[in-house]
């Protein structure tokens, strides 16, 4: 079993090793955590040249997809692109900032792991000096000559595949607000229509109330027509509904709902407000006592 987690990163050269921890614990059984004590267990936070080929090969698929994308959006770049291709960049840009994320985490966790890690306490290291003070045992004398130019390489990749992102930096920001807004839109105006008419079925005003709330925070209708006073309100009124109106009708109704054009995302205010109404649906803890409201949706 490898060592997968065995330091984790705090703020600048702040770090934890999370064995230490248990170590202490009064509960603590040497037999049932071999792990804690086999110093020679190779971890691949310590072992950034395991990571090399891996990192190597991501660099090459991501550069290969993002450099098919800038020709092709230079042969159609007076088109106009469409939802599909929107969703395309929007996903392209998410992995790029997880695999910048990723590299960089990797160079931050090998550092961390070198400072709890002195090269007079690991096997092979490099020799140094008998003056030498702790912390330049702990960097100085603790990196090999291999581990120096993969940790050259791996910041080379970085900064290049920043570089090449940068360059596309308003398709990727049209892109990720024009997709937030429809992923929203959809949620707002189909996933939730559905919650209000069975929990209005139901009888479950709280819960209507609080669905309703988060669809009138971010909704954005259609030339803004409102379209609020459909299934719902016809439940309210105590009007008699189509058995097939939950069905293929209103289905058909759904695929047909159209949103507007629009490349910008939800302010930090909405997000605010809807996740917290959303949280307390979902949560256990909601406060109303035994019952939670998540059985009512």
């Amino acid at each position: 079993m490898k060592v997968t987690v065995e330091v984790v990163p705090l703020y600048g050269d702040m770090q934890i090793a999370p064995f230490n921890y248990i170590k202490k614990s009064p509960n603590f059984d040497p037999s049932k955590w071999p792990i804690c004590n086999d110093i020679s267990t190779s971890s691949m936070q310590g072992n950034l040249l395991m990571q090399l080929p891996e990192i190597r090969e991501e660099h090459e698929r991501f550069i290969a997809d993002l450099a098919r994308y800038t020709n092709e959006g230079a042969i159609q770049k007076v088109m106009k692109r469409t939802d599909q291709e929107m969703k395309y960049l929007y996903n392209m840009a998410l992995t790029g900032l997880q695999l910048l994320s990723k590299w960089t985490n990797s160079i931050l966790e090998l550092y961390c792991w070198k400072l709890l890690h002195p090269a007079d306490y690991r096997k092979g290291a490099s020799k140094y000096e008998d003056d030498g003070e702790e912390y330049e045992r702990a960097t100085r004398y603790n990196y090999t000559s291999q581990e120096k130019f993969a940790m050259v390489e791996i910041l080379s990749l970085i900064k290049g595949l920043q570089l090449q992102m940068n360059r596309l930096n308003e398709t990727f920001y049209e892109a990720i607000c024009s997709t937030t807004y429809i992923e929203l839109q959809t949620f707002i105006q189909i996933h939730i229509r559905d919650m209000i008419k069975k929990v209005t079925q139901k009888k479950r005003d709280l819960t209507k109330s609080i669905l309703i709330a988060v669809r009138d925070t971010c909704v954005d209708w259609f030339k803004g027509a409102g379209e609020a006073g459909s299934i719902e309100e016809a439940l309210a009124l105590g009007l008699k509904l189509n058995q097939n109106h939950g069905n293929k009708k209103d289905h058909s109704e759904s695929n047909h709902i159209r949103f507007n054009k629009r490349c910008v995302g939800p302010s930090s205010t909405q997000l605010y407000m809807v996740r917290t109404m959303i949280e307390s649906l979902l949560t256990d803890k909601s406060g109303y006592g035994k019952r939670t409201l998540r059985k009512d949706i």
